[in-house]
């Protein structure tokens, strides 16, 4: 049976085999790679933004004359000042993803659409009309912060915007110099954000197998220590504001020496997968944790649980282990593979660390050891399961 860990290594490991051509993922993996796509542009989105709009306006007060209305002026200044502030709130406000994706859509748009309508009368050479569309195209695809789909929407709407708006009619339009001057910044701007989405999303998938591979014990396939110890800190700090109980329960396999030296390390690794899944069956909750901690040592990380639930539950881990009734006939108390628990119940409060935790965890175990194995210690409580 595989963990969660497994199985979330599982689905990135398939997608980063399948590749990025399409710059599309499987729904999960789309999801999260969204979230760290638009955090990582989040401050060059703000920046990027706020210099394209200055260029804009004043390409278009440059553009449009003071002779023309003033009316037309203002309300195009109101209404870029209006956009850029809606995409700045959606690129400060970054867990609303959607607002951000919708806000600079608009406002991408928007500059376009609002440079093409007033190019007519701009005052100013081609060579600034064509400029100004090459840095507009190159905020889109580049800076912008947007996926490579949401940028070629917009060029296609745009380019038809160009032919409606045209009066020389469409296929004059295409023979003449202004449409390979808008075609070849586009093009060029289509390739370079492609590309620099298809690197984003494999860096993306390194960076997300890389980091389930430091937080997973290669073994067993659940969490391993390191990641215990950051989780333990997470949730002690959570349990001291919300004013909850945190349990740990350390495991510790009865002889398993004498199991390896008996039966051999692969049939002592295949015992250790075994018990690690059953581990997983008693740490279900969200904020609940299971680890391997070390050797033949596990750990269960338990949240906003009382002295009886935890009593209940130390004893139900070691019965469950037995009834996997794994053959260990070199040990000293069963037949079969047992093993021994010591536990601890903290409220979490500042005063105290995660290190009383610790230490009072193992020094339950070494009691549930010191007393015959095979039984789940309490620090403070003993409870021994009888073997009749």
């Amino acid at each position: 049976m595989k963990t969660a860990h497994n199985k979330a290594q599982d689905k990135l490991g398939n997608q980063y085999l399948k590749g990025c051509i399409q710059l599309q993922f499987d729904t999960d993996i789309e999801s999260l790679f969204r979230h760290y796509f638009d955090t990582t542009n989040r401050l060059v989105k703000l920046i990027t933004t706020n210099i394209v709009l200055l260029v804009v306006l004043y390409y278009l007060t440059q553009s449009i004359g003071l002779t023309d209305s003033h009316l037309i002026v203002i309300l195009l200044t109101t209404l870029l000042v209006l956009s850029a502030t809606l995409s700045s709130a959606g690129i400060l406000i970054h867990r609303l993803h959607f607002l951000c994706r919708v806000s600079l859509i608009i406002f991408s748009l928007f500059l376009l659409l609002s440079t093409t309508l007033f190019s007519t009368a701009s005052a100013s050479s081609n060579l600034s009309q064509y400029f100004i569309f090459y840095f507009i195209f190159l905020y889109i695809y580049i800076f912008s912060g947007l996926i490579w789909r949401d940028c070629l929407s917009i060029s296609i709407i745009v380019l038809i915007s160009i032919f409606l708006f045209n009066h020389e009619g469409i296929f004059v339009f295409i023979k003449s110099n202004d449409f390979i001057f808008f075609l070849f910044p586009t093009l060029f701007c289509i390739c370079a954000g492609y590309y620099k989405e298809f690197q984003s999303r494999q860096f993306f998938l390194i960076e997300e197998l890389l980091s389930q591979q430091a937080e997973t014990d290669p073994l067993t396939g659940i969490t391993n220590r390191r990641t215990l110890n950051h989780h333990l800190v997470k949730l002690w700090k959570q349990g001291c504001r919300e004013k909850k109980n945190l349990a740990l329960i350390l495991v510790d396999i009865d002889y398993f020496k004498l199991f390896n030296d008996h039966y051999g390390h692969i049939a002592g690794d295949q015992a250790l997968k075994k018990i690690a899944t059953e581990l997983t069956h008693h740490a279900r909750r969200p904020l609940d944790l299971v680890a391997r901690y070390g050797g033949e040592e596990f750990a269960l990380l338990l949240y906003d649980i009382d002295a009886n639930a935890l009593s209940e539950h130390s004893n139900k881990i070691v019965t469950s282990v037995a009834a996997l009734e794994i053959p260990h006939e070199a040990s000293k108390i069963s037949n079969t593979l047992t093993i021994s628990c010591g536990s601890r119940l903290l409220y979490a409060r500042p005063n105290l660390s995660v290190r009383k935790l610790l230490a009072d965890a193992d020094q339950a175990l070494y009691s549930a050891k010191a007393n015959g194995r095979n039984q789940a210690v309490i620090f403070g409580l003993n409870y021994k399961e009888n073997q009749q």
